[in-house]
Formats: structure tokens, C-alpha cells, sequence
């Protein structure tokens, strides 16, 4: 419990601090070593809310919430399938 709080500080702060991609990354690598995740999806969220890419019918930021709601629903299915988790 304690590491995942200091993990999802971690993140919190580069946020701020890094670029989105990394920020995108730093969430994967929480998403395969903590089970459910859903932190990734905040992170997504935060992410459109700061550096927004408008795209699509209605203009609403929704690029890295849709990737990190892909890469949470992926780790979801992957995490039974690979060896380091059985």
C-alpha cells in the first residue's frame, strides 16, 4: 500500500514536471506492477486537462484519457497471459 502511494505521488509530480509522454510511460509501468490500476485513467485525464490536443466532432481534449483508458483495459487482459505474474 505504502508503494503505491509514493508511486502515485511520483506520477502526481512529473506530471508537472515532465512531458506527457513520459508522464503516459511512468503510468504503464504503475498499471503492470499494481493490480487495478485505475489511477492510469486520472493520469489521462490530468494529462488532457493540461496539455490538451483538441481533435474530433465535439473539440474535447480526449487524446491521452482514450490511450491511457486502451493501455489500462490491455493490462488488464495481459496480466493473465504473461509468466511474471503467475
Amino acid at each position: 500500500m505504502r508503494q503505491r502511494i509514493i508511486f502515485d505521488i511520483i506520477v502526481f509530480v512529473s506530471l508537472f514536471t515532465l512531458a506527457p509522454w513520459y508522464v503516459l510511460a511512468l503510468a504503464t509501468l504503475g498499471s503492470f506492477f499494481f493490480q487495478k490500476f485505475y489511477e492510469i485513467i486520472a493520469v489521462g485525464i490530468a494529462l488532457d486537462g493540461l496539455y490538451g490536443i483538441y481533435s474530433g466532432f465535439p473539440n474535447i481534449p480526449i487524446v491521452f484519457t482514450a490511450i491511457s483508458c486502451g493501455v489500462f483495459i490491455a493490462t488488464f487482459f495481459f496480466k493473465d497471459r504473461l509468466r511474471f505474474y503467475q
